[in-house]
């Protein structure tokens, strides 16, 4: 990590990381077919000798599927990861005078991340025997290559005037870029002791690749009040590769109010109030469609040595857009004596509206489902909380707090 001023103006952070870790994984959790340890070990009698014998053979287990003793010493299931993420942010002053300043803001961030995987279930174990059922040997290799990266930039505009009425005026771009590509090899009937993938009668190998690219802008203005009126206005522009339209820009307005009369000239401040506070405020974001969902997808397939492509059932959507989501939320702060007394309450109502679900399809379509927009949904809830500070002395301060909320789900169409 590096923080760095070249100049009075300017201020320049770095900060990198590495990590590279391997962890040996078992063969437990449920399974149909009763081979893994913890599922063959619940039948399994502590008498049976299932240790191997002088050269190294282990015998098959008769009270289970497969010989844990055998599964413990032969099964490797190893990941192994490395990751490099690195983010940079500079602040440049580009302009300082009595009443106003403004300041441009650079931020970056890289996230290289691979994993490997690698499950071998030699031919050698009983469950994997031909004579009860098994593949003879299954070897296993996966290898995922995921990479981010963000760019966003701000300038930051401030304004004080003489009455102590300040403005805060902000604008920024954002960019955002995915890239994922996940392979995995699965090879049957091993030849002998060996354990490459390429050393077996049947492989079958699987890719998933996944690119998205989103980007944006927002303006916000903020101006207040001597602390006593606060109020934002702002607006979010989005647009991603996920959309139907992907040059498409999505605009999301938002809002606030917070009204602090505990700053006001008519408050009596030797009162038993501390702080009173009002606050209202109302907020749109945006939710990307997940990938793939804009595009019919195939697998492929072999009939007596020749190649062809199938559905998998789920048609694409070149309609889609992103769901909306709105909420609208008010609420009050006050504290008594001196802060020791503080209370919260927040009601608030959220609609989410295009909501981004996987329909069925008629049969006769030829598909099973696709993604669309369709239905309404609408949270209602509150928050309240309660912190009190019953003993405070120099040698010991007691603190007391009490969280509620609720939240229905009223209306889904």
């Amino acid at each position: 990590n590096l923080d760095h001023r070249p100049t009075d103006f300017m201020k320049l952070a770095l900060s990198s990381s590495y990590i590279h870790s391997s962890a040996n994984r078992g063969f437990f959790n449920n399974d149909n077919s009763g081979t893994s340890i913890g599922v063959t070990l619940t039948g399994t009698t502590p008498w049976l000798e299932l240790f191997p014998n002088e050269n190294g053979i282990y015998p098959d287990n008769p009270a289970g599927a497969s010989n844990p003793l055998q599964t413990r010493d032969l099964v490797r299931n190893n990941e192994t990861v490395n990751r490099f993420i690195v983010g940079g942010t500079a602040n440049i002053d580009l302009y300082r005078g009595d009443n106003s300043n403004l300041e441009m803001i650079l931020r970056g961030g890289l996230d290289f991340y691979g994993l490997k995987t690698r499950a071998i279930f030699p031919k050698a174990l009983q469950f994997q025997k031909p004579s009860n059922g098994g593949l003879n040997g299954v070897a296993v290799q996966g290898d995922t290559q995921n990479k981010n990266y963000n760019l966003s930039g701000f300038l930051v505009h401030n304004f004080f005037t003489d009455n102590d009425i300040n403005f805060r005026t902000q604008a920024g771009l954002t960019r955002e870029y995915f890239d994922r590509n996940t392979q995995l090899i699965t090879a049957t009937g091993l030849v002998a002791s060996e354990t490459n993938v390429d050393q077996a009668a049947n492989t079958g190998v699987d890719q998933t690749r996944l690119l998205q690219e989103d980007s944006g802008f927002f303006v916000q203005e903020e101006v207040n009040f001597q602390d006593k009126i606060i109020a934002t206005l702002g607006v979010r522009g989005d647009k991603s590769s996920n959309n139907g339209d992907a040059n498409d820009l999505s605009y999301y307005p938002k809002a606030s109010v917070a009204v602090n009369f505990n700053e006001f000239d008519f408050w009596n401040q030797s009162s038993d109030w501390g702080q009173f506070k009002l606050r209202a405020a109302y907020g749109e974001a945006g939710n990307f469609p997940p990938f793939g969902a804009l595009f019919t997808s195939y697998n492929t397939f072999s009939t007596d040595g020749l190649l062809g492509i199938s559905l998998i059932g789920v048609r694409g959507s070149k309609d889609l857009k992103s769901e909306r989501q709105k909420e609208f939320e008010f609420g009050t702060d006050v504290s008594f004596f001196q802060n020791r007394l503080n209370f919260s309450g927040t009601y608030y109502i959220k609609t989410i509206d295009d909501l981004i679900l996987q329909s069925a399809l008629e049969p006769s379509t030829g598909f099973t489902s696709e993604f669309v927009n369709a239905g309404e949904l609408q949270n209602k809830g509150i928050e309240l909380s309660i912190d009190a500070v019953p003993v405070r002395t120099e040698d010991w301060n007691w603190n007391v707090g009490v969280n509620f909320f609720k939240n229905t789900s009223p209306k889904l169409e």
